[in-house]
């Protein structure tokens, strides 16, 4: 059975400066796609093009049109002159490769870097560009995992106020917790039944008998708030140690 050869969509570009260089125009593109693809297994089926926008951004309505193609099936890949063609954002570039060249198995061709997805070689630089999308999500992660241990360390809310803190009143920023004592005396007695016990269910019970308030003002208690507030770290204080060691 013979394949139905690739439905592909070309896309050119060209930026205000651009235009008046000879080596960027679009026919000179659309010339250059058109000759790579016919030495391949693929159908040119459309070729869109921006006049005069940049790559750096990726609101461009000949582009949106593409990935929409894309995205319908109505094309099964794209092909540019070169990747700057598409984006000259590296991020941009990653996103489009996790969303539609891997995510939806689209394929990409490019004819200055000789990438062509549907190659062995193709694939090989396409998971290449996977695995630095996979790299960049990791160190973004870790990114945000250090500067929220840093606003724990100097003893900021890092969301929700938890249960026993309160924001610093003379705190301008309203970031600083300190201790609310009405709510620390109540982990207190939900403590000493614990260490007498007692399950987090009963406990929950017990608070809710005992009319104890809970964060949000609710009257009764879940077994599950029971267990976050007694499974906290000893000397947890929203960042900073307690000198009692009591939340």
């Amino acid at each position: 059975m013979v394949e139905e050869p690739l439905k592909i969509v070309g896309y050119v570009r060209v930026s205000t400066i651009e235009q008046a260089r000879q080596g960027e125009s679009l026919g000179t593109q659309r010339e250059r796609i058109s000759r790579y693809l016919d030495l391949s297994d693929a159908e040119l089926i459309f070729t869109i093009s921006d006049d005069g926008v940049s790559g750096k951004t990726m609101n461009r309505p000949g582009f949106h049109k593409v990935l929409q193609m894309l995205r319908d099936g109505e094309a099964d890949g794209i092909c540019v002159s070169r990747l700057d063609r598409m984006t000259r954002r590296v991020r941009h570039l990653i996103e489009l490769v996790e969303d539609l060249f891997v995510g939806q198995n689209k394929h990409l061709m490019s004819v200055a870097e000789q990438i062509d997805t549907n190659t062995p070689m193709g694939r090989a630089c396409l998971t290449i560009l996977s695995a630095i999308a996979q790299l960049e999500r990791e160190q973004i992660a870790e990114r945000v995992k250090e500067v929220l241990q840093e606003k724990i360390r100097r003893g900021e809310r890092t969301g929700t106020i938890p249960y026993g803190y309160t924001v610093d009143p003379c705190d301008p920023t309203g970031k600083l917790l300190v201790p609310h004592p009405g709510e620390r005396e109540s982990i207190d007695i939900a403590k000493e039944l614990r260490a007498n016990h007692w399950s987090y269910h009963k406990i929950a019970e017990e608070l809710t008998r005992r009319g104890i308030p809970t964060k949000t003002g609710k009257e009764k208690w879940i077994h599950t708030s029971v267990r976050r507030i007694l499974t906290r770290p000893e000397g947890w204080r929203g960042g900073q140690p307690d000198s009692d060691s009591s939340s």
